[in-house]
């Protein structure tokens, strides 16, 4: 994977964005961008795959009365410890082993609508509380380089099992909401809870030869608490997230082999995903 190309994408759009801030006079949209960092941990029933991702987040939001909209761009890029094994389709022994340093990059783009609502309590004309549901349609992209290994399926016998890359795809509708309260004239906070309703996942095991499994059913939560401070040029905040997804067992593939009389049947287990982090961010 080339991750310097993903991240010079990135800061293009980054650049862009900014640019396209400093001219906007009273036009009501804003550009945030940060660092995230986080810990991730992917499970199946036979391997997990645990490390620390570091990246970089976009967002670009704009109130056309009265909807608000949100885009939202982040990547991501870490290095994993696999521990998990591989099965002999002769004798249907797994063989299990462990490696780290295993390169891992996540990607996810995601456009929200929602209608703010919010009251005015302190005479500002500014509301201090606001309530806004949203909804729209998210693209995430994960790749992951799985380790090749040798293994002994006979005493003193060596075999060498080679690696490799998978690519994973999940086309989702976030729905949820997020409810703000402001303390004084500086600071903020804001919760917000989410459910992401999976529609469809595609995953490309590139072996020989390329295995495509199709993901149809699974979910995913996410909840995170921002805390903001509102300065004379810019807006500061701190944000830990939690993001959760539950994926059920891909479509099975059949594939030949050198036997005859054998087939492998290739499919995605069923996999759950947990990413624990915090946002550091600052509006432009």
């Amino acid at each position: 994977m080339n991750i310097q190309n993903y991240y010079r994408k990135l800061l293009s759009l980054s650049i862009l964005c900014l640019g396209t801030a400093s001219g906007r006079g009273d036009t009501p949209y804003d550009c945030t961008g940060g660092l995230i960092v986080s810990s991730f941990a992917y499970h199946e029933p036979v391997m997990k795959n645990i490390g620390v991702m570091t990246g970089l987040d976009l967002s670009f939001s704009k109130t056309v009365s009265p909807i608000f909209w949100d885009t939202d761009l982040t990547l991501e890029t870490g290095k994993v410890k696999y521990t998990g094994g591989v099965q002999d389709f002769q004798n249907g022994q797994t063989y299990n082993f462990s490696a780290g340093g295993n390169s891992n990059m996540l990607f996810e783009g995601r456009v929200v609508a929602g209608l703010p609502m919010g009251k005015t309590i302190d005479g500002t004309g500014s509301p201090s509380w606001s309530f806004l549901p949203y909804g729209g349609l998210g693209y995430r992209y994960l790749d992951n380089d799985v380790p090749g290994t040798s293994i002994q399926t006979e005493p003193g016998i060596p075999t060498y099992v080679p690696g490799y890359g998978r690519k994973s795809n999940y086309l989702y509708s976030p729905l949820g909401f997020r409810v703000a309260q402001r303390f004084g004239g500086a600071w903020s906070v804001t919760a917000k809870a989410e459910y992401d309703l999976f529609w469809l996942g595609r995953q490309y095991s590139y072996e020989s030869p390329t295995i495509t499994n199709h993901q149809t059913t699974g979910y995913g939560v996410r909840g995170s608490l921002a805390f903001r401070y509102k300065g004379k040029e810019r807006e500061f905040t701190v944000e830990p997230f939690i993001t959760y997804w539950n994926i059920g067992e891909a479509n099975p593939v059949i594939l030949g082999t050198d036997d005859p009389h054998l087939i492998a049947v290739m499919t995605e287990p069923k996999n759950t995903t947990t990413e624990v982090g915090c946002k550091f961010s600052v509006s432009f």
